[in-house]
């Protein structure tokens, strides 16, 4: 283990002491270097009952205290091994997800069939809806209800959408937004919101522009750490858990006292703990 080679590393000198052994691991694990200070009456090397790794198990009770003091972070590991910053709410509509579709930047037709265009489920939507205006009598839609309220009824429209959308049924939605004029805008607005105030559909994850959870929140931290720090808590960093999957997280394969006890040796200010059952959603591709 490493961190035993370096304690015997540090025991083998006679002028080595514990703090020396904890300036050979933080060079090790690339950490800020911290400067020595020889205190009166050193002697020989002491394992001091604190960094005893697998002997004395790491004190919960004094722990929270401790991080307090300390302003340490700690990290909730659910049953998993999913690593989770705890207090930040799960995403639930598809607004908290699709970030990047916002009505307000919707000034005309065009805006909104750009926008429409650069989110791929979105556009299915409006390709299913296009289809059900074609065939308006045989599946009511309450989308439908609504734009008619907003259109002209022009039989000239009409013929030119239907047209448009019998020539190309994939693309011809966006034929059949132009067609329906300004005065229909608004209702198109109105089927973007309501889609956007729905519940998450996660088989559209591969779309999302962000999900921003404490799962993504303790990936965005850890993967930042240099590997030798990853693999000494043993915190693997999953891109894909897989084939075709976009599952990301940061996982703690160690037993939690035991990253705990080698976070306190790195003088790491990050801690792990238990997540509490049934309060954390995991977030799968």
């Amino acid at each position: 283990m490493v961190i035993n080679a370096l304690a015997a590393q540090a025991k083998s000198s006679h002028t080595t002491t514990v703090v020396r052994f904890l300036h050979t691991s933080r060079n090790y694990f690339c950490l800020p270097a911290v400067q020595y200070v020889r205190c009166a009456g050193e002697g020989e090397f002491v394992d001091p009952p604190r960094y005893r790794i697998g002997r004395v198990p790491f004190q919960v009770s004094a722990r929270r205290g401790a991080a307090k003091a300390l302003e340490l972070t700690f990290y909730s590991v659910n049953a998993e091994g999913v690593i989770i910053v705890p207090g930040i709410p799960e995403p639930k509509t598809r607004a908290d997800v699709f970030e990047q579709v916002d009505v307000r930047d919707v000034h005309d037709r065009q805006d909104l069939i750009a926008l429409i265009n650069a989110c791929p489920p979105l556009a299915a939507l409006f390709r299913r809806l296009s289809m059900a205006y074609l065939d308006a009598h045989a599946q009511p839609s309450s989308y439908l209800d609504k734009l008619a309220t907003y259109s002209g009824g022009r039989s000239g429209s009409q013929q030119l959408i239907h047209g448009a959308l019998r020539r190309d049924p994939e693309e011809g939605w966006q034929k059949w937004i132009d067609f329906s004029g300004d005065a229909a805008l608004e209702g198109f607005l109105q089927i973007v919101r309501d889609w956007l105030d729905e519940d998450i559909d996660w088989r559209e994850s591969e779309y999302f522009d962000v999900i921003w959870n404490g799962q993504a929140a303790a990936l965005a931290y850890f993967d930042d750490l240099p590997y030798a720090i990853l693999k000494a808590l043993g915190v693997k960093i999953i891109d894909g858990d897989v084939p075709g999957s976009s599952y990301r997280a940061a996982e703690l394969v160690k037993d939690i006292e035991e990253a705990n006890q080698i976070a306190e040796l790195l003088e790491l200010d990050l801690r792990f703990e238990a997540a509490q059952a049934l309060s954390i959603e995991v977030c799968h591709g």
